[in-house]
């Protein structure tokens, strides 16, 4: 089932019953039922189940554990912690995977350009990283609270129904939403109030873990990415202390997206366990969450920010990328291409689609060269890949998958002529750095309608299309004559942006007390 259709959906259940007014214990759980059935049912039948690949047995999370622990940084954050000498301006929550290598350390694509921003501004942070892979040496050092996620997963099976009142223990409307859902064939998965209650522990768990640190660090804001995970455990901690959680965009947003896009039904203070503000990109995805947070009084406000990466790239901001550049530099002299494309996976393709791609680029007949990235979440799409041209070493030739998935996207961005996706929010970065873009799929074309209507990318409705317009016509006649603008930030004002003097005031104002 599309994400726009499931979103459609969605709405028509928040129209129907009164979802603002659902609570378990002090909590409003209409958000976490909401993404229960997004991410339960998207393209479900479609791809392959990568719930396999989202967790890992207890012998690696011990040997994890014991390799972090011995890690300085975590060592002395742990003694100032003890030693209440901990406070830091701003606090970070990463999701754990935004990791890119430059010159020799680890960078976070997403909080390492804000904190060395801040950083200018004379502001110090602290950066929390989730995830199963110790990232060392690092640009900014981080703290890994993947230990303190996972004793809250295992404690909230000790019992789910602590806190909770009588009446939600009854579930009836609850009962009333399953009986509104059956009746649709789409659904392969209905929510479990089961499973809500679990994670509504979980997270009540994680948050005073999470009250804990801030205590102790007494930021005066707060960022996340990726809120509607483990981060919606920090927006519960961070409200109750009165700080500002604001969630980092990471990638596309808009009306299709359901933690961002069509709240229809919100309570009059909002929902505690969505951010208080967001830091947007450009002015769709601020106008977007507006539309519906609007009459929300002092919560869920989208501030533009833009791209930090992305400007920090092209400002010459970043550690030096001169030797990666010249690694795909080497690698385009040595073949004789004329068109290099950059096909962007989105994480959830099957092991079948994999081999309809590579059978796909087989039939160019090495007219182009591809660069295949996978998603930084489905890393083992790489072997994957790897696997599929040992079998046809002939295609060695003109595809790269290591480089193409292990090296900054800018940079490969920089030096490509045309990028190809399903789904992947590589369209937006791709067109501000005036690449086109193919789209494959329908959902593809709602989710980047804007795209398309600017000309900057264009819609094929699978994957033979893209043979079919390379044998009819010269893939650089796509290439459009005019700048893409979808973004109220030009380079050289992302410091002046609405969402940086939003933060500064705000930590200006903390620093005086």
């Amino acid at each position: 089932m599309h994400g726009s259709e499931l979103l459609d959906l969605i709405n028509n259940i928040e129209k129907t019953f009164p979802v603002e007014q659902w609570q378990l214990g002090d909590i409003k759980i209409w958000p976490l039922i909401r993404f229960e059935i997004f991410f339960k049912n998207v393209f479900s039948g479609k791809y392959g189940d990568s719930s396999k690949y989202s967790s890992q047995n207890l012998k690696k999370r011990i040997d994890l554990y014991s390799h972090i622990s011995l890690s300085p940084f975590q060592r002395k954050c742990l003694k100032s912690f003890l030693g209440k000498e901990f406070r830091h301006d701003a606090l970070f929550l990463s999701n754990g995977v935004s990791n890119v290598l430059l010159n020799g350390k680890w960078y976070d694509k997403f909080c390492d350009p804000l904190i060395d921003l801040l950083g200018k501004h004379g502001c110090s942070s602290l950066l929390l990283s989730p995830g199963f892979k110790h990232f060392y040496p690092r640009h900014n050092e981080c703290f890994y609270v993947q230990g303190i996620q996972d004793f809250a997963k295992i404690s909230s099976l000790a019992d789910v129904s602590v806190g909770f009142s009588k009446k939600t223990e009854q579930n009836n409307e609850f009962n009333e939403l399953i009986s509104f859902l059956e009746g649709n064939e789409k659904l392969t998965t209905l929510p479990n109030f089961h499973t809500i209650k679990r994670r509504v522990r979980k997270l009540k768990i994680l948050a005073s873990l999470y009250s804990l640190i801030l205590r102790a660090v007494k930021p005066s804001v707060i960022f996340l990415v990726c809120y509607y995970g483990e981060g919606m455990a920090l927006n519960l901690a961070s409200r109750e202390l009165g700080i500002p959680s604001i969630d980092i965009q990471h990638g596309r947003q808009g009306d299709n997206h359901v933690a961002y896009g069509r709240f229809l039904s919100l309570p009059k203070t909002g929902y505690a366990l969505l951010p208080s503000h967001f830091w947007c990109w450009s002015n769709y995805e601020t106008n977007a969450i507006y539309s519906w947070s609007k009459n929300i009084d002092n919560y869920h406000i989208p501030m533009i920010g833009g791209n930090t990466f992305r400007e920090f790239f092209y400002n010459g901001k970043l550690p030096s990328l001169d030797a990666d550049e010249s690694l795909i530099l080497d690698i385009k002299r040595q073949v004789s291409s004329k068109v290099h494309i950059l096909y962007t996976l989105n994480g959830l393709e099957s092991d079948n689609y994999l081999e309809h791609l590579i059978a796909v680029i087989q039939k160019e007949e090495g007219r182009s060269f591809w660069w295949l990235r996978a998603h930084p979440c489905r890393l083992h799409q790489v072997d994957k890949l790897t696997k599929l041209l040992d079998e046809k070493p002939c295609l060695n030739a003109y595809i790269n998958i290591c480089e193409a998935s292990s090296l900054p996207l800018f940079i490969i961005l920089k030096n490509i002529d045309l990028h190809v996706t399903e789904l992947s929010s590589t369209v937006l970065e791709s067109c501000q750095c005036g690449i086109p873009s193919i789209v494959i799929g329908s959902e593809g074309a709602k989710i980047y309608s804007e795209q398309i209507k600017s000309g900057w990318a264009v819609s094929f409705p699978n994957l033979e299309s893209i043979h079919t317009f390379f044998e009819s016509r010269d893939a650089d006649r796509l290439i459009p004559n005019k700048v893409f603008q979808d973004s109220s930030i030009q380079p050289d004002q992302y410091e002046t942006s609405p969402a940086l003097q939003f933060v500064i005031k705000q930590i200006s104002r903390r620093q005086q007390y």
